[in-house]
């Protein structure tokens, strides 16, 4: 469905609030700019400093394309999930990110701010970037883009985070990813 909607197709993507500090999506964007590579930002954009400095500056890369908020229980962005190559979430910390674990699920291969409960999460199976470094994102997408997809992530996923409590938390959709 994403793929139809948009035309893309193993591109980088992104899920997540674009404005706040903490989300770090200026320096996601910094960090696309050194990738030959598509990619995909979804989220509510805030009108904010950070919000409005993420919208100029993604404006001038042609890689990028910025889709405003599509609702959690979507099967658009379950869709989006499904057809990305690689997940990134750099926040400043994470704990872990639904986003990521839904991702995850999904199939995408992962990479991760390092700072938060994300290994506890992910384990081996992520690439955990420092988010103050803008290079050091990009060195983490690129590394994951030259992997191959493994389903160890989903499995462990899959067994040990999807339980009644998640259950009651998670998008209609997620169930789509366990079939």
């Amino acid at each position: 469905m994403f793929e139809r909607e948009y035309g893309i197709k193993n591109f980088i993507l992104s899920v997540g609030h674009i404005g706040p500090e903490r989300k770090n999506y200026l320096r996601l964007i910094e960090a696309l700019e050194r990738i030959d590579h598509p990619a995909v930002i979804i989220g509510r954009i805030e009108d904010t400093p950070s919000g409005r400095a993420c919208l100029e500056r993604a404006s001038r890369n042609p890689r990028l394309l910025m889709v405003d908020a599509i609702p959690h229980d979507s099967m658009l962005l379950a869709s989006a999930y499904t057809a990305c190559d690689v997940f990134v979430l750099p926040s400043q910390f994470e704990t872990p990110g639904i986003a990521a674990l839904e991702a995850g699920l999904a199939g995408a291969k992962i990479v991760i701010t390092q700072i938060g409960g994300t290994r506890e999460y992910f384990g081996n199976d992520a690439i955990y970037v420092e988010p103050v470094s803008a290079k050091n994102i990009a060195e983490g997408i690129e590394a994951a883009l030259k992997n191959k997809k493994i389903t160890v992530l989903r499995t462990r996923i899959q067994k040990n985070f999807y339980g009644k409590r998640w259950e009651k938390r998670q998008s209609r959709y997620t169930k789509i990813f366990l079939v």
